[in-house]
């Protein structure tokens, strides 16, 4: 650890971009990815707090992600059937991985500390749509947000998965994961580096974007 961190502060990021030539555009895709994953982990999370289904809630509190390998492995053998699944096929294996780990760390716990307001709105007849609005949205606005973010962060960081499914580092995960390899140290801390950075960016993103809906909710009543 006391290497890698005189590597990183005594190097210049300039040789990150001799090294790694389309940093731009792994960057770029990395961006992507950690956007469009964060808002579906944030959107499944509500969805799943909003029916409030016990059944699904048991599964999630029980289930165990099968390994990386396995899953990744699973997904290969589909994409020998249904060609083009790329980065699809990425995105589905990080959901059935990561999943339900976040909504246990994050959501489950919060959304139960509620059921004794949910109760008692049910019994004065609030619709599912109201008791959302005014009493689990406002409540754990917060925790969707830092769930979502940190699945992104994981997601994007992550260079197991991604390697066995992808045939080049298009991420910046894979990115670092390679310069470890190779033991640049150097380079590969300026790139991780740039993962917190993107992440924060996304947990600013997120915040912002459930503040809009939650000000929608506010106007509309």
């Amino acid at each position: 650890v006391g290497s890698f961190i005189f590597s990183f502060a005594t190097h210049s990021p300039v040789n990150l971009l001799t090294t790694v030539t389309n940093l731009g555009e792994v960057t770029y895709h990395s961006i992507f990815l950690i956007i469009v994953l964060s808002i579906l982990f944030f959107v499944g999370f509500s969805l799943i707090i909003y029916w409030d289904s016990k059944s699904l809630t048991k599964f999630l509190a029980v289930f165990n992600s099968p390994g990386s390998a396995l899953v990744a492995f699973s997904f290969i053998i589909l994409n020998l059937y249904f060609t083009g699944m790329g980065v699809m096929a990425l995105g589905w294996a990080f959901i059935i991985l990561f999943f339900p780990i976040i909504f246990r760390a994050f959501v489950m716990g919060a959304h139960q500390d509620l059921r004794g307001q949910i109760v008692a709105a049910q019994i004065y007849g609030a619709s599912r749509l109201l008791i959302f609005k005014e009493i689990i949205y406002p409540q754990m606005r917060k925790s969707l947000v830092l769930g979502s973010a940190v699945a992104g962060l994981w997601v994007l960081g992550d260079f197991s998965v991604s390697r066995i499914l992808l045939p080049s580092d298009k991420f910046l995960g894979l990115v670092a994961g390679s310069l470890l390899g190779s033991y640049r140290l150097e380079q590969a801390g300026w790139v991780c580096l740039i993962i917190l950075l993107v992440g924060l960016g996304n947990f600013i993103l997120l915040n912002v974007i459930s503040r809009l809906y939650r000000g929608k909710f506010e106007v509309n009543k």
